[in-house]
């Protein structure tokens, strides 16, 4: 890691932004990262799982079909490279040692899937699906649904059939996760048992029926500068929609500026979510949690825009609520309250 600071440490934001991603000379050899992934392979060990994780550098987290191995995004690998991610797209994913080892869990589902032909389940379809099943480019996520563990934020498990299996994997396989007592009474529970019970049969001390370290997508073979990278991560992530101001009588939302003292309206929003939720709930007659999702994307374009809101509000809740009822519903009807895969 040392010599890669020495490459482009002393550059600029500027000119770090500029550099062709396949440039900058990252590797995974001795990087503190691979203690993580040799702690996913003793937790795959501990089940009796003989396939080691062979992990490589890319723009994502993904196995590709056909493949034993996957691929993490390269701006792990660096304090300023995940800085300008967090920048740009407003997190790292995967950044925290937890929120890694919970997406490593992940993918070598994948991985396993494809090693051991696991996809092929009359069994399994019945509980999650048919795994050739066209992703979708967004899902709607169910706050409150048992039928799906909880695992990786948005519901993840709920996108497509093949991500509940991993899901649902990763939750076996995380240790000390008591997951029989945890999800007792829920429909969650059958997809653990049959996992717990089909690997057993077909992967514990069990020889991988396929071994294909090939890693396609990887970081020598993206032709994009960083700023490109993250450019078209941040687009992909938050397509552009039009915004617009609330309308009421007086101005309750402002632009801010120097002599706008007026609070932050995320702010105010945020204070009173619980109330004005259910008041929008009553208002448009939506889903609670299709409400909570757009009234949090609300929330994100109020953050990003700088707005502010007159002080009155703090004092009339309801009448907020209300005037942003139509806003909710808006973003409900257009989609954009779904979750980007």
């Amino acid at each position: 890691m040392a010599k890669q600071k020495e490459s482009w440490a002393h550059l600029s934001d500027q000119l770090l932004l500029e550099t062709p991603v396949s440039k900058l000379g990252l590797s995974l050899e001795n990087h503190p990262l691979m203690v993580l992934i040799n702690k996913l392979s003793k937790e795959l060990e501990l089940k009796g799982i003989r396939l080691k994780p062979k992990v490589y550098l890319s723009d994502d987290w993904f196995c590709a079909d056909g493949t034993t191995t996957f691929a993490i995004p390269f701006t792990l690998l660096h304090p300023r490279l995940k800085k300008l991610e967090e920048l740009y797209v407003g997190e790292m994913e995967g950044g925290t040692d937890d929120w890694f080892m919970k997406l490593a869990r992940h993918e070598m589902a994948h991985v396993l899937d494809n090693a051991y032909n696991l996809r092929n389940s009359t069994q399994r379809t019945d509980l999650f699906g048919d795994s050739n099943r066209p992703y979708p480019e967004a899902y709607e996520y169910r706050r409150y649904s048992k039928s799906y563990v909880r695992h990786i934020e948005d519901g993840y498990a709920q996108s497509h059939p093949d991500e509940d299996w991993a899901e649902t994997f990763a939750v076996w396989l995380t240790p000390n996760s008591n997951w029989k007592k945890e999800y007792k009474g829920w429909p969650a529970l059958k997809k653990l048992k049959f996992i717990n019970d089909n690997l057993k049969k077909k992967v514990k001390n069990q020889k991988p029926l396929l071994e294909n370290e090939e890693m396609p997508h990887n970081l020598e073979d993206i032709s994009l500068t960083l700023r490109e990278y993250l450019e078209q991560k941040r687009d992909r992530l938050f397509p552009k929609r039009s915004i617009t101001l609330p309308k009421t009588e007086k101005p309750l939302f402002l632009k801010k500026k120097p002599t706008n003292k007026n609070p932050l309206a995320s702010a105010v929003i945020k204070e009173n979510k619980k109330f004005i939720s259910q008041v929008i709930k009553q208002e448009t007659d939506q889903y609670l949690y299709r409400v909570n999702q757009a009234l949090d994307l609300f929330i994100t374009d109020c953050d990003r825009l700088k707005w502010t809101i007159h002080p009155t509000a703090t004092k009339r809740p309801h009448y907020l609520a209300k005037v942003l009822a139509t806003q909710v519903n808006t973003i409900i009807q257009g989609g954009h309250h779904r979750i980007i895969m």
